[in-house]
């Protein structure tokens, strides 16, 4: 038990020595702030809420979901970007429902009109493809589309909104919100996927053929 209680407390002193010889050389590298953050964690040593944020961005990007839910969880009181992390990440780990709840707190909090179209789109893939209610995402997404007058938010908020009704197999709306964004300046990163969407669901084929 004893020598178990001095290994644990070597391994904290260790880290935490890692993690202020990569600090004191300035922490410059991109991965260095996940380093630093998970190493204090394990340590039991606080770490600053910006710190985790960034190391949680870092580890989204990686795709580790279950380190960016450890390191948004020891930010204590969240943001609205926190939420979003948290969010993204109980839905990547198929807590649907968590995920839905911690994104409908967060859309209300959002602190502006492109983070809450970010939030949007998170909330409703997983409304539609974790729970199966897409009516349900079509309401957030309205909810939010009238909150927003930014045109970068409004058109990520129809790319989405055109993902959610190919799903629920109404190609027509699809075309109708498309069309205007195809040559659109600020064309948003989710209209690709629905594009592709569009053109692949069967519904898409039996509508050209009707």
């Amino acid at each position: 038990m004893v020598d178990e209680e001095l290994g644990t407390l070597t391994r904290r002193r260790l880290l935490h020595d890692h993690a202020g010889r990569i600090e004191g050389r300035g922490g410059r590298r991109r991965e260095d702030a996940l380093l630093i953050a998970t190493w204090r964690l394990d340590a039991g040593y606080p770490v600053e809420p910006e710190m985790l944020l960034q190391a949680a961005r870092l580890a989204r990007y990686g795709q580790d979901f279950a380190l960016v839910e450890r390191l948004v969880r020891a930010v204590g009181q969240p943001t609205p970007e926190a939420q979003l992390l948290l969010g993204e990440a109980c839905y990547a780990l198929a807590r649907d429902a968590e995920a839905v709840r911690v994104l409908a707190v967060a859309q209300q909090a959002a602190a502006d009109q492109r983070q809450l179209a970010q939030i949007v789109t998170a909330r409703a893939d997983a409304l539609t493809w974790g729970l199966l209610q897409p009516a349900a995402a079509l309401a957030a997404i309205g909810s939010a589309r009238a909150r927003t007058t930014d045109p970068v938010a409004l058109a990520e908020l129809t790319a989405i909104e055109a993902t959610v009704r190919m799903y629920d197999g109404q190609p027509a709306a699809v075309l109708n919100l498309l069309a205007p964004l195809r040559d659109h300046p600020n064309r948003p990163s989710g209209w690709a996927r629905a594009n592709r969407s569009s053109k692949r669901s069967p519904s898409w084929w039996r509508h050209i053929g009707a």
